[in-house]
């Protein structure tokens, strides 16, 4: 991950977080400004451990972190070079499509318990 990621990924957050203060401009009865903050700040908060999560998951995923624990003492083989590299783009999409998968297929449920 370069500036430029870090750069587009805040972009990204800003306009996010935009939405949420034109969506309280628009909203007639406005709630009172304490109850939007939690309401707005849980929103931000969760939506950034899902993208950390995932961003850790597609690094995990396509070889891109290595989380074994080598001895100092022990040289670190060598791979051998492939052809073939991972994008960790594609895992993240792939994570966050399970994730919104999963998290309607749990609202779906939620709402049959509710009404049985």
């Amino acid at each position: 991950m370069g500036q430029f990621a870090v750069l587009v990924q805040l972009a990204l957050g800003g306009c996010a977080l935009l939405s949420l203060v034109f969506k309280r401009w628009r909203e007639r009865p406005q709630r009172p400004l304490q109850i939007w903050f939690f309401d707005a700040s849980k929103q931000v908060f969760g939506s950034v451990l899902v993208h950390v999560a995932n961003v850790v998951m597609s690094m995990l995923t396509s070889g891109r972190l290595d989380i074994k624990l080598e001895p100092a003492t022990v040289p670190a083989t060598e791979r051998a070079e492939e052809s073939y590299v991972p994008n960790p783009c594609s895992f993240y999409l792939l994570n966050l499509a399970i994730d919104v998968s999963l998290d309607v297929l749990d609202t779906r449920v939620s709402m049959i318990c509710v009404c049985l």
